[in-house]
């Protein structure tokens, strides 16, 4: 229990933005979505918000990472994989509540296609990031 408290605790102080993020997209994945807004109007937005959230989600992760742990941003090819196995775990999780415990929402693996590719663009984006900062000695 203690060890749980801790990780918890290392969590909500290194990896603040990513949790909110989080939080947020599990928010925004079960609320009622009113039908004929003017967003219907742009061809697959949704899959650019899906897209969106886990480039943000995954990069955000991957940054409060190095941060918290320089040893990490030396040696990242863990953490990279935690990060994608992080977002298909949360991805995968929503779809299957939007199709499960929802009767206004549906899941779509098309839509988990978009939340991994933008969770892969995020992952590259944070290895540019590294490469970059490597060059510059920091």
């Amino acid at each position: 229990m203690v060890k749980h408290r801790m990780v918890l605790q290392l969590y909500c102080k290194y990896h603040i933005f990513s949790v909110l993020c989080g939080i947020m997209i599990l928010i925004l994945c079960v609320i009622r979505i009113p039908q004929n807004n003017e967003l219907d109007s742009i061809p697959y937005i949704d899959k650019v918000v899906h897209f969106c959230m886990y480039f943000t989600f995954s990069l955000l992760y991957i940054l409060e990472s190095f941060r918290s742990d320089p040893e990490k941003k030396r040696k990242p090819a863990g953490l990279l994989i935690k990060a994608g196995l992080l977002s298909l775990l949360i991805g995968g999780g929503i779809e299957i509540i939007q199709s499960t415990l929802t009767d206004y929402r549906t899941g779509d693996i098309i839509d988990l296609c978009f939340d991994m590719g933008g969770a892969l663009s995020g992952i590259i984006v944070a290895i540019l990031f590294r490469l970059a900062t490597i060059k510059r000695g920091h």
